[in-house]
């Protein structure tokens, strides 16, 4: 009835409204999904006693294959646009980052060299923070989304832009065997 009564006051069709209202919400959820998963941390101790963080970044190939393939090639890990680009921020010298590919898994990984970096996207200036990984390594057969939860022993919200990954060394340590 509420779809009805706006469409009649505002002169359109209840489909648009309908259609209007969805969208909106799905913007707030989005934005909000993203707000919420940026304060998300998870340390993980290396036996010196050194915090040693794991991400798991979602290489966006879904979105935009561009930026799936020049991360891979030149070996970064970014994220584009506001909010998403301030995640990167989060990642810190030393850190490894997992690039997840929709669809298919985990297909590399590297070490985060602490050099926050900041370029264009799509001409708008400053919009794809990212960072080059040394010592990077392609996973020849790749870990599906089913293998990983499977090594963690837990769930994993994989559409997330990026996300700390309790225990990210045992995955690390799988993968390697998996080179």
């Amino acid at each position: 009835m509420f779809a009805s009564d706006v469409a009649a006051e505002l002169d359109v069709s209840k489909h648009e409204v309908l259609v209007a209202m969805l969208r909106d919400g799905a913007d707030i959820a989005r934005d909000r999904y993203a707000k919420d998963d940026m304060n998300v941390t998870t340390d993980s101790f290396v036996g010196d006693g050194h915090v040693s963080n794991h991400f798991m970044l979602n290489t966006n190939k879904s979105q935009h294959e561009e930026t799936h393939d020049w991360m891979l090639r030149d070996k970064t890990a970014a994220a584009f646009c506001s909010p998403w680009k301030y995640k990167i921020e989060r990642i810190k010298a030393g850190d490894t980052v997992f690039h997840y590919e929709s669809g298919t898994g985990i297909v590399g990984f590297g070490v985060a060299n602490g050099k926050l970096q900041k370029t264009e996207f799509f001409g708008q200036a400053e919009d794809t923070y990212y960072y080059k990984l040394d010592n990077y390594q392609k996973v020849d057969k790749e870990a599906p989304a089913k293998k990983v939860k499977e090594i963690l022993g837990r769930k994993i919200p994989f559409a997330s832009t990026l996300i700390a990954l309790r225990g990210g060394e045992v995955l690390e340590n799988a993968l390697k065997k998996m080179i």
